[in-house]
């Protein structure tokens, strides 16, 4: 499996602490949410295009506020009781419509951002990475409803071997199995 890779801004940008001290960091946000019964959420967006993947792409800014209160609002529809979400520092992610959003949900959801330039705490970027590299490998649809099919059988295939998804999470490191 391949690991994904950090993306850097411009120059100085990079990691702050050292991934032990992050990991740790995590593990008391997870006791936290254990303590409060919530839920944990790990998200991550990723994108796909109609021409083979080749190579990681990074498009930051891609996705705007009301999609990402578009799809906490799908989360709270879907998951009962109290959510934690855990997810990186996109700038629609720490956005004053969000945090409002947030807010109006009393408690409901809280949010936690992943250290920058950290995608290897994330198991969410396993199961990305494992989906364009070995589910949908130089797959090249005729149009975006095809590529919406295969992309969605492909997740589909992946929930079903539950040792592939656990794999993910033993990569991140985060939560013993």
């Amino acid at each position: 499996m391949e690991l994904p890779e950090a993306h850097r801004t411009g120059p100085g940008a990079g990691r702050r602490e050292d991934s032990c001290v992050e990991a740790e960091a995590l593990a008391g946000v997870k006791k936290n949410a254990k303590n409060e019964g919530r839920t944990i959420v790990f998200i991550d967006e990723s994108g796909l295009s109609q021409r083979p993947h080749r190579c990681r792409t990074w498009a930051p800014g891609t996705i705007r506020s009301p999609q990402v209160i578009e799809f906490l609002t799908h989360l709270l529809r879907h998951l009962p009781g109290k959510l934690l979400i855990v997810w990186d520092g996109l700038r629609s992610h720490r956005s004053r419509m969000v945090w409002d959003f947030v807010r109006q949900q009393r408690g409901r959801l809280w949010l936690e951002f992943l250290p920058a330039y950290a995608p290897e705490l994330n198991p969410v970027e396993y199961l990305w990475a494992h989906w364009k590299h070995h589910e949908l490998p130089n797959f090249c649809p005729d149009s975006y409803g095809e590529l919406s099919y295969h992309a969605r059988q492909a997740l589909r295939r992946m929930r079903r071997r539950p040792m592939l998804v656990c794999a993910f999470w033993q990569q991140a490191e985060l939560f013993p199995l």
